[in-house]
């Protein structure tokens, strides 16, 4: 994608703050908020976060090259660039990213979708649904981007308002007609999708996250609240009926409601539920209210298993009938569903299964067990790995999830890995802190779940590989820690068949 030359002027035209320097004949041609990452003509955005005032960073700014500058109220900015003190950075950064690539949200059929689990999957299911139906949609999700342009893993679940934008314009500019993004609670409360245009809405459910972003529950509800609330009238606002935060949002909707679930007062109703061993079937039976969109039952298969994945694909047959694509080709996309990676993702080499999941929080991890259970494997041998740098409190909720299903399931001792090495390769901070090894051991040993701690990957890996016996099933659970667990595991296993 080219750099779009832009006045300053114009940019900025209706933006309320108090300008500063000259603006005559000041052109910008992209937008940095990180000042290590200026290219010459950028506007540089000064953001204050929690670990970083961006204000400091100016001088290095226009240094690189900045152009122009937007800064906090308070500031006194220093670096001899014209710009604008504007009370809330992050709102202008919003809008004035979505002026800048020309606002190309409104020219996609965006499809939003946040909750606390089940984001990725529904934003592939969603995406592939447009796909069958003549509308192929770039996709930004928790592990892979793909904007018709670009395909790679980003650092962030929902990205920064120029990144957003940028992506828009690149799918926008490869032919695509739609997008199908992942909106996180952060991305709501720090205003990165303030400027984007949605014609779909998706809350999958609502269970304890990110408390050490938000001050408690409450706050994290209202973030996810405030997404549903910013829906336009024509949009569609498809919710989960069987979680009870999820369905209180629907009095705050503007939009079009959709509900689904199990429950009988969902919209979109899963019943005829069965588990076959690749997948999932079940009906949707639609109420009244939709019968401008869907027929009162038809029949859905997916490869993936599990009751979560049903609700999954109940939210992403509400996304796609918002967009008006037919029941038939819903089916047909849903029953060739090609999952995003480490999700219930399955590999059988000879008489072994690996199972790899990216369990992140005690809701996750419930699903994921839940699924074990269903699915009836002879053997069970469990590698998780602790989750780093998210606090005691995280993990000791998924010690004692593992150690409940362990007295059902039966795969002690659990291995665990820290992973040193191997998070050690990535730029943010994944690493495990004592207090959170601790907070993880004395959960599961309270729970009654031996345990067996190896401080690198391979280690964990291998010894669940010794434990596994024919017909049985490794399952790698965990975030960065485990990312490369199950290339290793089949890799060991091979060598031994």
């Amino acid at each position: 994608m080219g750099r779009i030359l832009w006045d300053l002027s114009r940019l900025l035209q209706g933006v309320e703050g108090v300008p500063f320097g000259r603006w005559e004949g000041v052109k910008v041609t992209g937008i940095a908020i990180d000042s290590q990452k200026v290219r010459a003509g950028d506007l540089f955005v000064a953001l204050r976060g929690r670990h970083a005032d961006g204000t400091r960073f100016l001088p290095e700014a226009v240094r690189r090259g900045a152009r122009a500058a937007i800064v906090p109220l308070d500031c006194q900015p220093q670096g001899g660039v014209p710009g604008l003190r504007v009370a809330e950075p992050r709102e202008t950064l919003s809008l004035v990213s979505a002026r800048l690539f020309g606002e190309p949200s409104k020219q996609l059929f965006v499809v939003g979708v946040t909750g606390t689990n089940g984001k990725s999957t529904v934003t592939h299911m969603a995406a592939q649904i447009l796909e069958a139906a003549g509308t192929p949609a770039g996709v930004w999700s928790t592990p892979e981007v793909y904007s018709g342009v670009r395909r790679f893993r980003p650092k962030l679940t929902t990205p920064e308002a120029h990144d957003l934008h940028g992506f828009f314009r690149e799918v926008v500019d490869s032919g695509m007609r739609a997008a199908c993004i992942e909106v996180s609670s952060h991305a709501v409360v720090q205003r990165r999708v303030a400027h984007v245009r949605f014609e779909a809405g998706v809350v999958t459910n609502l269970t304890r996250d990110h408390l050490d972003f938000h001050p408690d529950f409450e706050a994290y509800f209202s973030a996810k609240l405030a997404f549903v609330e910013s829906l336009p009238d024509e949009a569609a606002c498809v919710l989960n009926e069987d979680d009870p935060w999820v369905s209180r949002m629907a009095g705050g909707a503007r939009a079009r409601v959709i509900s689904f679930g199990f429950s009988n007062r969902a919209s979109l109703r899963a019943c005829d539920v069965a588990y076959p061993p690749a997948g999932s079937r079940f009906a949707v039976r639609a109420r009244p209210s939709l019968s401008d969109l869907a027929p009162a039952w038809f029949p859905v298969e997916i490869p993936v298993p599990g009751r979560h994945n049903v609700l999954n694909a109940l939210a992403a047959v509400g996304a796609g009938l918002a967009a008006g694509v037919p029941p038939g080709t819903i089916q047909r996309a849903l029953a060739g569903f090609r999952p995003p990676a480490r999700r219930l993702e399955t590999t059988r080499i000879g008489p072994y299964t690996v199972i790899n999941d990216v369990a992140m929080n005690e809701a996750s991890y419930e699903a994921v067990l839940e699924t074990m259970r269903l699915l009836r494997f002879p053997q069970l041998v469990v590698v998780n790995a602790v989750r780093g740098n998210r606090g005691p409190e995280v993990n000791a909720r998924i010690a004692s999830v593992l150690a409940r299903w362990n007295r059902e399931l039966g795969f002690a001792p659990l291995i665990v890995t820290l992973s040193h090495t191997h998070v050690a390769r990535y730029e943010a901070d994944y690493r495990v802190r004592p207090e959170e090894l601790d907070a993880f051991v004395a959960a599961a040993r309270a729970g009654g779940l031996e345990l067996c701690v190896h401080e690198e990957l391979p280690d964990a890996i291998r010894e669940g590989v010794d434990r596994l016996e024919p017909g049985g099933v490794l399952l790698l659970l965990g975030t960065f820690g485990i990312d490369e667990g199950a290339l290793i595991a089949e890799e060991m296993l091979r060598a031994r068949s």
